[in-house]
């Protein structure tokens, strides 16, 4: 079991730094007109060098920017998108987390862009027993927050180390996840040294 851990803690890959979504897989709701932009609220998490998007087929280019207090601090674009899937659109690379920043996103084509949404499953919102009988969710657009490059598990400690402490009470901080872990190891430890006393008395 350790050694699994191990192994999955030490493969690397492009790592999601925060989202929007309210469903595990988005279906794709939202059109955005040929020269329509739009724009929303979203935090977005220090680090951040790619956005993804799902949208259909599209000959933009479709550009996203970063707001900030009526100032744009980041912005990138993407000329096209041959199917429907993820569109990842690298940004400038952002040094600290922008909260209530606005994420405009805006069709700079001649044909409207369909775009998932963040709280429409997949199928979209008419056909899920979720919304039967209710009006229908005003969504944003989904957008993930990648983190630029390849990284392990291990590599990203320390920040998640950092948001493990968020959002709880003061005396809360990074090193409650390290304690977490410790006690964690202990108890395994602990268990082995048991299972290894069992099978010596026998």
């Amino acid at each position: 079991m350790v050694a699994v851990l191990v192994i999955v803690l030490s493969s690397s890959g492009r790592r999601l730094a925060d989202t929007n979504a309210r469903v595990n897989v988005s279906g794709v709701q939202l059109r955005l007109l040929a020269g329509e932009r739009r724009c929303q609220t979203q935090d977005v998490p220090s680090g951040a060098g790619v956005v993804r998007l799902f949208s259909g087929p599209f000959v933009g280019p479709l550009e996203v920017t970063i707001v900030k207090d009526g100032r744009p601090v980041s912005s990138g674009r993407a000329a096209s998108a041959s199917a429907e899937g993820p569109v990842e659109i690298s940004l400038e690379p952002l040094e600290a987390e922008i909260p209530d920043a606005r994420v405009c996103i805006a069709n700079r084509g001649v044909a409207p862009i369909e775009l998932a949404g963040n709280q429409t499953p997949l199928g979209g919102s008419s056909i899920s027993p979720q919304f039967i009988g209710e009006r229908l969710p005003t969504d944003d657009v989904r957008a993930d927050f990648l983190r630029r490059g390849s990284e392990s598990w291990w590599s990203l400690a320390p920040v998640v180390a950092d948001r493990f402490g968020l959002r709880k009470a003061s005396f809360f901080g990074a090193w409650t996840m390290w304690a977490v872990f410790l006690l964690v190891g202990l108890t395994w430890i602990a268990g082995l040294l048991l299972l290894r006393r069992e099978a010596s008395s026998r």
